[in-house]
């Protein structure tokens, strides 16, 4: 009976060590998925962050955090300066880092954003190149769109009155058609000529796009004549999509 009780009772002490580990382990397993979970809601909330203040953000050359990151877990946020992405687009780069074993061992170069990851950190990327990139051909998009319209006015006003000059500006500037002159002015401008919206005259950021019909970048005087459509990036570079007629 002594042996049977000794048998049963290792038994036991068996079962809830098994059961203990198991515990032990599942806890640590929910940990890491909490963990991954938190830093990805994190990045979340910043990359939404980013993309509502973008034009704030990267006009900026120097780093710029982001409000109320939370500091659970020990995170670590890690910000660059604003960085050349391709040469075309300046943006922020930003790394969430959850310390690993060792304590944090994740690096990021502030001048490029690049970031070495510590071997056991968790490590989670908010790239604004991606973000800043998408905002420029969104913009490029609502230009070239705009301009598309511009062309097709001119065309009209062609089938209308026949060539008989340059459209895209009005005779106070030598032209033939009903635009303004202007040289940097806001595209809103065209919107009693073109029929357009005022959102159709803004680019990605929400900012009104530029319009220009008569200064020495366009061709105003022979054919073919030109106008442009513009919008600035943070950064304070404009880019330009140009509306060109087809007569030569």
């Amino acid at each position: 009976m002594a042996a049977l009780a000794i048998g049963v009772l290792f038994f036991i002490a068996a079962f809830f060590s098994l059961m203990t580990a198991s515990t032990i382990y599942d806890a640590n397993s929910a940990t890491a998925a909490q963990k991954t979970a938190f830093l990805a809601e994190q990045a979340r909330n910043i990359a939404s962050w980013y993309r509502f203040n973008i034009f704030t953000i990267d006009a900026n050359a120097g780093q710029v955090m982001p409000p109320g990151v939370s500091n659970q877990w020990v995170l670590t946020l890690l910000a660059s300066n604003r960085v050349n992405c391709n040469g075309q687009t300046y943006a922020h780069r930003y790394a969430l880092v959850l310390p690993g074993s060792s304590g944090i061992a994740t690096t990021m170069d502030v001048t490029t954003g690049n970031v070495t990851a510590g071997a056991s950190d968790q490590v989670q990327i908010v790239d604004g190149c991606r973000i800043g990139a998408s905002m420029v051909r969104a913009s490029q998009n609502k230009a070239a769109t705009l301009a598309g319209t511009l062309e097709n006015y001119f065309k009209g006003r062609e089938l209308q009155y026949g060539p008989q000059g340059n459209f895209f500006t009005n005779p106070s500037c030598g032209g033939m058609g009903e635009i303004q002159c202007a040289t940097n002015a806001g595209a809103q401008i065209l919107q009693p000529v073109l029929g357009v919206g005022a959102l159709d005259c803004q680019d990605a950021y929400g900012n009104n796009m530029i319009f220009d019909n008569s200064s020495p970048a366009v061709n105003s005087t022979t054919p073919p004549y030109t106008a442009r459509i513009g919008f600035n990036t943070p950064w304070g570079v404009t880019i330009w999509t140009e509306a060109i007629t087809t007569r030569n």
